[in-house]
């Protein structure tokens, strides 16, 4: 016989068995069928859930791309090289106390040989053991530090010459990599402006620009590339312009997945700026 039960989601048919039909009936179901029809929607509801969070999880392993590992990346290798500077010029003082000359205009590799070597120079003071062990243990966290930013940085530039070969023909591994983790994504820098592009990196000089009308920044991350480096200042803001315009191209070519242009805008680049 066929029953009606009256639910929260609307009327259903079941059978006298609990099992949903698609036959509609008008007899009203006894309180045990109900009961019976409760408890088989409550093991398919344990199901459902059971279903979801696996299924949820699958998704989940396969939401994190190359694009975030390198906007990840390209902030660690910001912060290693800010420790860097901060264990540096403690390394430098800590130094100074022993060979206040060589420690004055050494260089960073040249403070870590320097901290190896805890013999006094004329004018250095004399340190006990262990407080030359404090300058062993501040030259090695500086070794590490600089080895890790290597590791990093080789990574970073592997992983973005697969996901943009074209901008970094013509902008470079590391900073094609910074435009990346300034912009969130390649796509988000494929929508850009070029004069976006050409300024990300110096958003506290443009805010400085833009509350006290300081002067506007004519680049950011762009200052490191070589064209720019060794242009006269007063051309600096031009090259950067043009080349804003070619990484654009060149960034729109490789998030659509277009041909190989990166040597030809690099080739124009050098031949009008060289």
């Amino acid at each position: 016989m066929i029953y009606s039960i009256n639910h929260i989601l609307g009327k259903v048919s079941v059978d006298s068995s609990g099992i949903v039909i698609q036959s509609s009936a008008e007899h009203p179901a006894p309180g045990a069928l109900v009961r019976k029809y409760l408890r088989s929607l409550r093991s398919r509801k344990k199901d459902f859930i059971t279903f979801n969070k696996s299924l949820t999880k699958k998704q989940l392993r396969h939401t994190v791309d190359s694009e975030e590992i390198i906007v990840y990346s390209s902030r660690l290798l910001d912060r290693i090289r800010k420790s860097e500077e901060l264990i540096g010029s403690q390394l430098r003082e800590l130094i100074s106390l022993v060979k206040p000359v060589a420690a004055k205009s050494a260089s960073l590799l040249e403070l870590i040989k320097l901290s190896q070597d805890a013999k006094p120079e004329e004018f250095g003071a004399i340190l006990g053991k262990d407080d030359s062990s404090v300058i062993w243990h501040c030259g090695k966290a500086l070794s590490d530090l600089q080895d890790s930013e290597q590791t990093v940085l080789d990574k970073v530039e592997r992983a973005v010459e697969i996901i943009a070969p074209n901008c970094c023909v013509v902008a470079g591994p590391e900073i094609t990599a910074k435009l990346i983790s300034a912009s969130g994504s390649l796509e988000k820098l494929s929508r850009m402006p070029s004069s976006g592009i050409q300024l990300l990196g110096a958003s506290k000089a443009l805010f400085r620009h833009l509350s006290t009308k300081a002067k506007c920044p004519k680049y950011g991350f762009l200052h490191d590339h070589l064209l720019v480096k060794k242009t006269k200042m007063h051309m600096k803001g031009k090259v950067a312009r043009e080349l804003a315009n070619s990484i654009a191209i060149a960034v729109r070519v490789d998030f659509f997945k277009g041909q190989s242009i990166g040597k030809e805008l690099r080739k124009k680049l050098d031949e009008k700026w060289n």
